[in-house]
């Protein structure tokens, strides 16, 4: 509960207004916008809590039920493509080029069970491929850790006999 305090205007004098301020329990529904996850707050987007009202386009335009805007104008055009696909046959009277020609012919179908074929053994070969460096790296590491054991017990070995003598 809340106490708000307001001025009468006739007389000068305060008056206490008890407001009641009732608590929605309930989450308000998320419209969009950002919720931070380490605190909690949500931030909403502008566009779902503002309320504004959209101009009609048709507005301050003309009419168009005339003959006029009902008639389409048609506009023809030619389109030169970039890549030539005519050919040209070889005469006696006409010289063609052949220099950069090249002859193009269809490839095999390749359908997508030979695409998940491919895939899966390209997949398998990657595999093999890494688990034997896997397997390599290894091996090199406990060879490295086996000389190195060697190493220590001829070094305490030696240590030993000097104490010895």
């Amino acid at each position: 509960m809340s106490v708000h305090l307001l001025r009468a205007e006739a007389r000068g004098e305060m008056v206490r207004i008890p407001v009641a301020i009732i608590r929605e329990d309930s989450r308000k529904l998320y419209l969009g916008g950002y919720r931070n996850k380490k605190t909690g707050v949500v931030y909403h987007h502008a566009s779902s809590q503002t309320t504004f009202e959209r101009a009609n386009k048709w507005d301050n335009m003309p009419e168009r039920f005339t003959r006029q805007t009902q008639t389409v104008d048609v506009v023809t055009r030619s389109i030169q493509t970039v890549r030539e696909s005519a050919t040209q046959m070889k005469r006696r009277d006409l010289y063609i080029d052949e220099s950069k020609d090249k002859s193009l012919a269809p490839q095999d179908y390749f359908s997508s069970d030979a695409l998940a074929a491919l895939r899966e053994e390209k997949t398998l070969f990657l595999q093999c491929q890494w688990r034997g460096y896997c397997a390599r790296k290894l091996a090199w590491q406990l060879r490295e850790e086996a000389a190195d054991k060697r190493e220590r017990m001829y070094a305490e070995e030696e240590r030993k006999r000097a104490e010895v003598r």
